[in-house]
């Protein structure tokens, strides 16, 4: 998306990059829900170790740099995140991977209000 943001001229916008870095982080959300998800067929240890190399990522700070939540839910769901903490992170992306397996509507309306 950066890429065809450029494209069109509106990468240095600041609304244009707020969007893209929130899109980013939220996407990451995904990544780890699915990592950590039951069906993943990593160790707890290789899970955690993913997370730490996901944090390593330029685009992961950028993300976290320019990023603005919306809701006090995202708000706190990305503390973990600007801690760069692993265990936090592993910890919350299992939560989310225990309601969006044990209740999917619930899930989904979350997903909708973050």
């Amino acid at each position: 998306m950066l890429d065809l943001y450029r494209h069109w001229g509106m990468d240095g916008e600041p609304e244009a990059r707020e969007f893209l870095a929130r899109r980013y982080i939220e996407r990451m959300f995904g990544v780890m829900e699915n990592l950590t998800c039951a069906a993943c067929p990593l160790s707890g240890k290789e899970k955690r170790k993913e997370i730490a190399r996901y944090f390593k990522s330029p685009n992961v700070a950028w993300s976290l740099r320019y990023a603005k939540p919306r809701s006090f839910m995202m708000r706190v769901m990305l503390v973990p995140f600007r801690m760069r903490s692993v265990w936090l992170t592993y910890l919350l992306s299992r939560f989310i991977s225990f309601v969006k397996s044990r209740s999917p509507a619930t899930f989904a309306r979350l997903k909708a209000e973050r």
